[in-house]
């Protein structure tokens, strides 16, 4: 996995290869829909290889990936409005441009040509579902929390870390359909001549 970094340490933009190493074993137990969760988690063996090294270059990657989603320095104190972070500046950004980072792969779909609306509401309905297919996996009571219930710490390992992480992979896409929800209204008073 990689993240681009629009400021690498020289400089320059580039691409940042997060650290091969997981802290779950690849070859048993990821499945498809794992990678991002078993690099988040990940962390941990950056941060031992950080001070192995004494060098805080294998946290980059993750300082990078935090920077899309909140450049403050300390973290955004709790009950902070979502349009505050820095995904929103990003998803405007993206529903603006439709550009994507240099050196990414080509968009499939077309998205440079398509128009900020037809962005916005194919990010939307991709970040629903997304959220929908998680909500699965909540504990029951929780928000639209289905009857998934967690096995004996014994069988932990067979379940699927993104199910594992569902509370927080669900709190972040919450979260992520109010910044893009924000990000097309925005972009639509834009549009309508009210800025």
């Amino acid at each position: 996995m990689q993240v681009h970094d629009p400021t690498d340490v020289d400089g320059a933009p580039g691409w940042l290869d997060f650290p091969p190493n997981l802290l779950v074993d690849e070859q048993e137990h990821l499945r498809p829909g794992d990678f991002l969760p078993a690099t988040l988690l990940s962390y941990l063996l950056a941060l031992v290889n950080a001070g192995e090294a004494e060098s805080l270059v294998p946290l980059r990657p993750y300082w990078v990936l935090r920077r899309c989603w909140d450049d403050s320095t300390n973290g955004m104190p709790a009950g902070t409005e979502p349009d505050r972070f820095a995904a929103a500046r990003n998803v405007r950004d993206w529903l603006r441009r439709g550009a994507v980072p240099t050196g990414a792969p080509p968009v499939v779909d077309g998205s440079p040509g398509k128009t900020e609306s037809t962005r916005g509401e194919e990010m939307l309905a991709t970040v629903r579902k997304a959220r929908l297919q998680v909500t699965q996996y909540l504990p029951p009571g929780s928000v639209a929390g289905a009857s998934f219930a967690l096995p004996p710490v014994s069988h932990f390992e067979q379940i699927p870390l993104r199910q594992q992480l569902a509370a927080d992979i669900h709190t972040a896409l919450v979260s992520l359909e109010e910044i893009v929800e924000g990000a097309m209204a925005a972009a639509s008073i834009v549009e309508d001549g009210f800025l």
